[in-house]
């Protein structure tokens, strides 16, 4: 018998709490491969925006993920039910990758981070 599928508001993964947290997390770089991984610089120029984020923004970035998750839980993306399917901790953590790698996107660049919709891909066109 198949596996019933779980509703997106009953997920053990709550991107909208792991969101949150991953703005409450000192930013450090270590979401990107060390070919791309940002300068010194850059990473203290993404903490200082890190640091100041403000309670709406903080709601708003998790409220932009949330949509971006559930959109992609729906249309069964891969990444996301990679993410959904993961044992143990594993799911989490990847989650907290995607989520501080776009939490990077959404302080260098809120507009255009806000714009990122499309649900084509997930780090590219930022589902």
């Amino acid at each position: 018998m198949p596996r019933r599928r779980t509703k997106y508001e009953d997920l053990a993964i709550l991107p909208t709490v792991a969101a949150e947290h991953v703005c409450a997390q000192k930013y450090t770089g270590a979401e990107w491969s060390m070919q791309n991984c940002p300068s010194n610089a850059e990473i203290a120029k993404i903490e200082k925006k890190r640091q100041a984020m403000t309670p709406e923004q903080i709601r708003e970035f998790a409220d932009i993920c949330d949509a971006r998750c559930k959109k992609a839980y729906e249309l069964k993306v891969e990444w996301f039910q990679k993410i959904v399917e993961a044992r143990g901790n594993k799911g989490r953590d990847q989650l907290y990758v995607w989520l501080t790698h776009w939490m990077t996107s959404y302080l260098m660049n809120p507009e255009g981070f806000r714009r990122l919709t499309a649900p084509v891909g997930f780090g590219v066109i930022g589902l």
